[in-house]
């Protein structure tokens, strides 16, 4: 790479935020971000020492890589205003790399999920990438290793079912957390007794597929305890509802 690789972000939220912070520990240059919301773009600046700008027009045009780290509904709106001949770059593990407008586009899209209040480690996290460009995709990819990431091409299609997928072992997993904590806390019982299984579980399926480990009631097809399980949950229908779905899902796995 000739040229030093810098990089723009629009847009200061989580993915920004994250992305910022794996990429201030590397060679990347980091050259300004730009927010709809001037207060936001204002602390990001002052976090990670960016120029920050107030609008469109005074964005600079030469950047190696501008990241589109903003709404789903706005990659098309923002991309459709950037006269550049850099890589423009959406964030976003369903959306098409059609939505950005650009003749350079590109889609990097890290495996992880990700907090505002604090930053999780990128390292060794994979990173799905997809350009309209041989070159962009190889850019791409010598960046995702420049922040200690590991590049994955995957194609559209590809990445809206690995998103699928993402969301059923992440946002599914976690409100099942939250639903089981909300059960305990009606029942005078603390959460924190059942993180050592979530750790447990977790370790296994590193070593593991997750249909040969799995235990339970369900698994062993114990019908006598899945009744009682559902007495306990007669005063409370919703999770009653998701105890039965994944019991029948458990049972059925082949």
């Amino acid at each position: 790479m000739n040229k030093q690789l810098d990089v723009f972000f629009f847009g200061s939220g989580r993915l920004a935020q994250n992305l910022a912070n794996a990429i201030a520990g590397s060679s990347v240059k980091l050259c300004g971000v730009y927010s709809k919301t001037i207060s936001h773009a204002k602390s990001f600046s002052e976090k990670f020492g960016v120029p920050c700008f107030e609008n469109l027009q005074s964005i600079p045009t030469n950047c190696s890589v501008y990241f589109l780290a903003v709404p789903d509904s706005e990659i098309e709106k923002i991309s459709s205003q950037l006269i550049t001949d850099g890589l423009v770059v959406h964030s976003s593990g369903f959306m098409p790399m059609s939505q950005i407008i650009n003749q350079r586009k590109a889609v990097f899209w890290p495996i992880q999920t990700l907090s505002t209040n604090s930053y999780e480690s990128l390292h060794h996290v994979p990173i799905a990438i997809e350009a309209a460009l041989k070159p962009d995709e190889e850019l791409l990819q010598q960046l995702a290793l420049m922040i200690n990431c590991t590049p994955h091409i995957l194609d559209g299609e590809q990445r809206k079912k690995l998103h699928l997928a993402a969301v059923l072992v992440n946002n599914f997993t976690n409100h099942l957390y939250a639903v089981a904590k909300d059960f305990l806390t009606k029942n005078n019982l603390d959460f924190n007794l059942l993180l050592p299984l979530i750790q447990e579980t977790v370790t296994k399926i590193k070593s593991f597929e997750p249909a040969l480990v799995q235990t339970g009631p369900a698994a062993r097809k114990d019908l006598k305890t899945i009744e009682e399980h559902q007495k306990l949950l007669e005063q409370d229908p919703e999770v009653l509802a998701i105890y039965k779905v994944l019991t029948q899902s458990i049972i059925h796995h082949k």
